[in-house]
């Protein structure tokens, strides 16, 4: 990816976010960290998220992350 980092990756607004369980998101989060490996990208929204996306989803989402084996050291 050379020097510049993307952003983004998770579903763009839309019914996925808010509809999705823990256990889906947590995977999503998952393959993308094997996907993209752990330099060179941020998580985030392809936009921005529903407002009545549940708070245990966005938990779930950060969670994931700093469980990673793939985290940055």
């Amino acid at each position: 990816m050379g020097e510049r980092t993307v952003i983004g990756g998770m579903m763009p607004q839309s019914r996925d976010l808010a509809d999705a369980t823990p256990q889906q998101l947590a995977a999503e989060v998952l393959g993308l960290q094997v996907a993209m490996g752990n330099k060179g990208w941020m998580l985030g929204p392809g936009s921005t998220f529903l407002p009545e996306t549940p708070v245990v989803n966005v938990q779930t989402i950060r969670q994931a992350v700093k469980a990673s084996p793939q985290k940055a050291s």
